[in-house]
């Protein structure tokens, strides 16, 4: 390559090329997924000074999974060219490189000293200059897509189909070529048809180099981002050591990787998303490993025998060749777990969500390419695992950018399958739920909104409880406009663990709640309003109620705290008919798990009524009984009158449909026999696992005594 193109021009920094538009924003911090890597490998002849020295400069130590990493997000944008040179995967302007793809740079360690010294240089010769913003660009003009390796999956997906995110949404409509001389494969065009229809019919793919006077490229801001804003310092790896003993009894490390993403590969996978929706998936595994069966190379010897022992655990092989690109896209985006040599097929991993869980086997050639996926994992903000593994070949190096065979022999699926087990029975990691882009500033953001509340109010339930139907009661009677966060956990705060928002009553769609923020949706209320939190299956105690909503509110900020029950008996009736609906949806039609289940359940339901029993009660918990709130209307009005309210609306409402709605009506409907409603038990007589539990109504000391006060 000539020493001058090694040099190049920065998109909006120079009289060549100008933006579109000016960009509202160069990066963001955002929220990514949780990484372990951990080695299941027998022969360390090699892996001692290779691998590990890699893990070591690619990783960051972590001391325990506290939450999820934070990773920077850079936009995107439309730039007008100006005589500029096109050709096979590539753009020039005097023989400079156009630069489209700074990202790539950023993730990318080995670049050569000579190379690394010329960024260097450019970016210094551009750091003082004046961002170009070009004035009423055509929108007409034609575009050209830099071809970033589209002969390979993994490249076309994550460089080359997200400039099409820029193209769509800035309404560009010119022809579109794409800068390739070859015949590309046919999921090229496959990906661009399923995922940007309006644009597939006007892209022609041509690698013939020549000169356009004016033009439209999409770029990333990173360098823009380097040059006219502050970009956190990169964090210097620490030492790792493979060799340290992993509390499973695995040879493990906790790591932290610092890498970042373009906007447009996030909106990538948003759209993917989008487009699979409505998709009828039931025919497509939840839990699968990802076959290189058909590969012609970096194939997992060990394949077969792994996957027969992940079968009982429900998972099947998946061979993304066999599947439509809308095909693969739902896959992964329904997928709960996620085990896959390393290779091209996790690419599509950005589609998942935030609680699947990947397991890429990888060997050590290619951990250092561990980077790529987990830059997925991040979109995705799914967890993602890094296991070593040992290989088969002859190749000590990497020709043609191949490497040996993954392999993984009976100790090793014993343990890859063990750990496996783990997970689906205990869990990798909380749940995480949404959270502001920012995690640093995320209880400050929450912060802000306090103090514009009318009032506040807690509510405790166990679930079927009849929760929601009473939270929803509330709300019609609040006369204020209202924000409701359900099933929060304790002692995070309220505004990062939610599982549902609603405002005034209306469920919030999560894309409408990750596009305007918790502070958009909180500007859309009128102050003051109301806010109400609910905590399910967590007993509230005069000892607890003050930390349990912390860091944000102490319990002194709230008006009330009320702890919602229903008689036993209806209860269990109502629980035992959800978890049996549960386990036939997942196809697991266990007795043994249905009595382990509900046998944790009343041992909750024991926990969390066991105040109640408590005498000279604190007035700071209003009791709710959900039996009684159904057949009694001025039980009801009594009760509002507890909480500070007139009545407005004191009737029963619809069923509400969280936890899929009520165990026998369909959500939605309303309640015509409220006697029937509060006698859910005589629909259960005769069922065998019902009348076991029942029977601990005449045996069990706490519910012999909560049912003599009134209360079970």
């Amino acid at each position: 390559m000539p020493s001058t193109m090694l040099n190049w021009i920065s998109p909006g920094l120079g009289d060549e090329t100008q933006l579109v538009q000016e960009p509202k924003w160069f990066w963001k911090e955002k929220i990514g997924s949780i990484v372990d890597a951990w080695s299941v490998a027998e022969d360390f002849t090699h892996i001692s000074d290779q691998a590990i020295s890699r893990l070591n400069e690619l990783t960051q130590n972590s001391a325990k999974h506290d939450g999820p990493r934070k990773v920077i997000e850079f936009n995107c944008g439309l730039v007008f060219a100006h005589k500029i040179q096109v050709g096979n995967r590539s753009f020039r302007i005097n023989e400079k490189l156009v630069s489209i793809d700074y990202n790539r740079l950023l993730a990318a360690r080995e670049l050569k000293d000579e190379f690394a010294r010329q960024v260097g240089l450019s970016r210094a010769a551009t750091a003082n200059k004046e961002l170009a913003i070009a004035a009423d660009v055509d929108l007409a003009l034609p575009v050209y897509v830099q071809a970033r390796e589209i002969h390979y999956f993994f490249h076309f997906m994550t460089e080359t189909l997200p400039q099409f995110v820029t193209i769509h949404e800035s309404g560009a409509n010119g022809p579109i070529t794409l800068c390739d001389l070859n015949d590309p494969p046919g999921y090229v065009m496959g990906f661009i048809r399923a995922l940007f229809p309006d644009l597939a019919d006007r892209v022609t793919i041509s690698g013939r180099r020549h000169e356009v006077e004016h033009a439209l490229i999409v770029a990333d801001f990173e360098d823009l981002a380097r040059t006219h804003g502050t970009i956190p310092a990169p964090r210097l790896p620490q030492k790792l050591s493979l060799r340290s003993q992993h509390p499973d009894g695995l040879i493990g490390i906790s790591t932290m990787f610092s890498n970042s993403h373009s906007a447009n590969l996030r909106r990538l996978a948003e759209i993917g998303r989008e487009a699979v929706a409505e998709m009828d998936k039931r025919h497509l595994p939840k839990r699968f490993l990802i076959s290189r069966s058909k590969a012609k190379q970096r194939k997992l010897i060990g394949e077969d025998d792994l996957l027969a022992q992940l079968r009982p655990y429900g998972f099947e092989a998946f061979i993304a060749e066999d599947h439509t690109p809308l095909e693969q896209i739902a896959a992964f985006s329904q997928a709960e777990f996620i085990v896959a040599p390393h290779g091209a097929g996790m690419t599509n991993i950005m589609f998942a969500s935030e609680s699947c869980h990947a397991i890429e086997l990888t060997q050590r050639q290619y951990v250092g390419r561990a980077r790529h996926f987990i830059r997925l994992a991040d979109v995705a903000r799914c967890s993602y695992e890094v296991v070593l593994c040992d290989e088969a070949g002859e190749n000590y190096e990497m020709k043609a950018n191949v490497g040996n065979d993954v392999a993984i022999g009976a100790n090793a699926i014993a343990k890859i399958t063990g750990h496996v087990a783990k997970i689906l029975t205990e869990g990798f990691r909380p749940s995480w739920r949404l959270r502001t882009d920012n995690e640093v500033d995320r209880v400050n953001a929450a912060r802000q909104v306090v103090g514009q509340e009318a009032r506040r109010y807690r509510f405790f339930g166990m679930q079927r409880s009849g929760n929601h139907a009473i939270i929803n009661w509330v709300v019609r009677n609040l006369g204020t406009e209202s924000l409701f966060l359900n099933c929060c956990s304790a002692r995070k705060s309220p505004y990062e663990t939610f599982t549902q928002l609603e405002l005034n009553g209306e469920v919030i769609p999560k894309p409408r709640q990750i596009a305007a923020g918790i502070d958009g949706l909180v500007a859309e209320l009128e102050p003051p309003y109301s806010l109400l939190i609910s905590y399910e299956n967590h007993a509230p105690t005069d000892k607890n109620l003050d930390e349990i909503s912390m860091p944000v509110y102490a319990g002194s900020d709230f008006d009330s705290n009320v702890l919602i029950y229903r008689s036993y008996l209806n209860w269990l009736a109502s629980y035992i008919r959800l978890v049996r609906t549960r386990l036939q949806k997942k196809g697991r039609d266990s007795m043994v798990e249905e009595v382990a289940q509900v046998a944790r359940a009343v041992s909750q339901y024991t926990e969390m009524l066991a105040p109640l029993l408590v005498e000279n009660q604190s007035s700071s918990i209003i009791p709710v009984s959900y039996d009684k709130w159904c057949i009694d209307e001025h039980y009801r009005a009594q009760i509002l009158e507890q909480l500070g309210l007139s009545a407005q609306d004191n009737n029963l409402g619809t069923i509400q449909g969280y936890g899929g709605g009520s165990s026998f009506n369909e959500s939605g409907s309303a309640e015509n026999d409220p006697e029937r409603f509060a006698r859910r038990h005589d629909l259960m007589q005769g069922d065998m696992i019902f009348d076991m539990f029942a029977r601990l109504l005449d045996n069990d000391p706490v519910l012999v005594a909560l049912h003599d006060k009134g209360v079970a």
